[in-house]
C-alpha cells in the first residue's frame, strides 16, 4: 500500500489537479491525504456572512468523501496572502502534518504557477519533501490547475508524467461540482465541462482517451 500526500494551497485545488489520479490511487488500496494551506473564504469575500463557513467547509467535506480521501487537515490560513506568511512558519507546519502520515509519494503545485498562493506552497512542499535519512519519499510530482498557466517559457508546466483517468474522471468532475460556491460556467477552464474536456486533451497528447498530467520533480530508488 503506497501513502499519497496532497499539499495544496486551497480547497478544490487537489480535485482541479489531481482528483481523477487520486480517485484512481483510492480504488487501487492507497491511502490519500491531503493538506491545505488556506481555509475555505477568498479574498473576494473577505468577511463572510452567518453560515458561509461553514456551508464551503462541508462542501469540500463532501469532495473528500467522493474522492475517498483518507484525511484532510486544513491549516486555515487568510487565503491569497500566503507570500506575505513567515516561510518557515508555513514549512513547519506542513512538515509536521508529513511527519504524522509519512508519505511514500507528494503531489503538490506546480513551482511556476502564476498564483502566489499555489507558487507559495509548491516551495514548501519542495522544503518539506527534501530527501534525508528519515525521509519515505520517494516520488514528488507537480500538478496544474486548468486555467492558471504560467505564460513564460522560463517556468512553464512540461509534463513527463500522465496518468489514464478515463475510469476516474466522472468522480473527479462530481467532486468538482460538490464545491457549488465556486461553480464556474463554460468556457471557463474551472467548469466541469472544461475539465472533461482538459482531461481529454491530455490524454490525446499521449494516445489515452482521457488523462492528467504532471512533472515529475524527484524520484528516490532505495534498496
Amino acid at each position: 500500500m503506497t501513502r499519497i500526500l496532497v499539499i495544496t494551497a486551497h480547497p478544490d485545488d487537489e480535485t482541479l489537479g489531481a482528483g481523477g489520479t487520486l480517485a484512481r490511487a483510492v480504488r487501487a488500496g492507497n491511502d490519500v491525504f491531503v493538506c491545505v494551506a488556506c481555509d475555505v473564504t477568498t479574498s473576494r469575500e473577505p468577511r463572510p456572512g452567518p453560515g458561509v463557513l461553514e456551508r464551503r467547509r462541508a462542501e469540500a467535506g463532501e469532495a473528500a468523501r467522493i474522492l475517498g480521501l483518507a484525511e484532510v487537515i486544513n491549516l486555515r490560513l487568510p487565503d491569497q496572502t500566503l507570500d506575505t506568511h513567515p516561510r518557515l512558519s508555513l514549512v513547519k507546519r506542513i512538515r509536521q502534518v508529513a511527519a504524522r502520515w509519512r508519505p511514500d509519494v507528494v503531489y503538490t503545485h506546480h513551482p511556476g504557477d502564476p498564483n502566489f498562493d499555489h507558487r507559495v506552497v509548491a516551495e514548501a512542499a519542495l522544503a518539506v519533501a527534501r530527501p534525508h535519512a528519515g525521509s519515505r519519499v520517494r516520488r514528488l510530482l507537480s500538478f496544474e490547475i486548468p486555467g492558471w498557466t504560467a505564460p513564460l517559457p522560463a517556468v512553464a508546466f512540461l509534463p513527463n508524467v500522465h496518468v489514464e483517468v478515463v475510469r476516474t474522471l466522472d468522480v473527479k468532475l462530481a467532486a468538482l461540482r460538490s464545491y457549488r460556491s465556486e461553480a464556474r460556467t463554460y468556457p471557463h477552464p474551472r467548469s466541469p465541462r472544461a475539465v472533461r474536456d482538459w482531461a481529454r486533451a491530455r490524454g490525446a497528447a499521449v494516445g489515452l482517451p482521457a488523462a492528467e498530467a504532471f512533472v515529475l520533480l524527484r524520484e528516490l530508488e532505495r534498496s
